[in-house]
């Protein structure tokens, strides 16, 4: 399995699994173990298999948001793109952070503290 066919498959088990299990102790350790697996391979492919960065920044455009905002907070955070790809990243957890949910708040202070620690991202929204 490859590390983004890996990556793809914690991160929809995540989006399916946790939101109908959330208050088992079991489902969480697993949640949790994936985030941060997820968190690694996002890592590694930046620091050992830079050739996979492009295929890995198409999954913004994942069916799926769960995924695409997974994909964003990565290439934000433990990445290194053009500004294009992190323009799209950001947008991503913009749209996210307008939601009426818990999710949508979290993106939300995540945002805000983002674009405090990065101020010249703000061009980019």
């Amino acid at each position: 399995m490859s590390l983004i066919e890996e990556y793809l498959e914690k991160t929809l088990w995540i989006a399916n699994e946790t939101k109908e299990t959330y208050g088992d102790k079991k489902s969480v350790a697993k949640h949790n173990r994936y985030a941060t697996r997820m968190r690694s391979i996002a890592l590694q492919i930046h620091e050992k298999s830079p050739e996979l960065k492009f295929e890995f920044s198409k999954l913004l455009t994942h069916d799926n948001d769960d995924v695409r905002i997974w994909v964003a907070h990565h290439i934000l955070e433990v990445m290194q793109f053009e500004d294009d790809i992190r323009k799209e990243a950001l947008n991503i957890i913009y749209k996210a952070s307008k939601k009426n949910s818990v999710d949508g708040y979290g993106n939300k202070i995540w945002l805000e503290n983002w674009l405090k620690e990065h101020p010249t991202d703000k061009k980019l929204l």
